[in-house]
């Protein structure tokens, strides 16, 4: 019982923490979109052309890198949540066993119980 509340909470920090991800990739992807589709006055664009290009072939290569290493940790929290999951199917599996097994111990109580007061009549 204990161990399911643990891995319910921990699928749910999982989860909840993928969505805040998610949400924060969204902002980044749209501030990205929107930085891109801004246009600047023409002077500043031909002063600065050279040094645009190599920021932005400087930034795009580390906006990769970020995405890669975003689409890793995401990877990982989904297996992370994947394998609480499968704890917590395993621990409920547990559960039901154990409850089957002492039912069926209590019942072979039971019936020697009920041996023993019908031999002592």
């Amino acid at each position: 019982s204990r161990s399911l509340v643990l891995a319910e909470k921990a699928f749910t920090l999982v989860k909840d923490r993928i969505e805040k991800l998610v949400r924060k990739y969204e902002a980044l992807l749209v501030k990205f979109d929107n930085d891109a589709n801004s246009v600047a006055p023409s002077s500043f664009v031909t002063d600065a052309s050279s040094y645009y290009s190599d920021f932005t072939a400087a930034t795009s290569f580390h906006e990769e890198q970020e995405r890669e290493a975003l689409a890793r940790r995401a990877q990982r929290a989904e297996i992370r949540a994947e394998l609480a999951a499968r704890e917590a199917m395993l621990t409920k599996q547990r559960a039901r066993e154990f409850r089957k097994e002492k039912e069926q111990e209590i019942q072979e109580l039971r019936q020697k119980l009920s041996d023993l007061q019908s031999e002592s009549s």
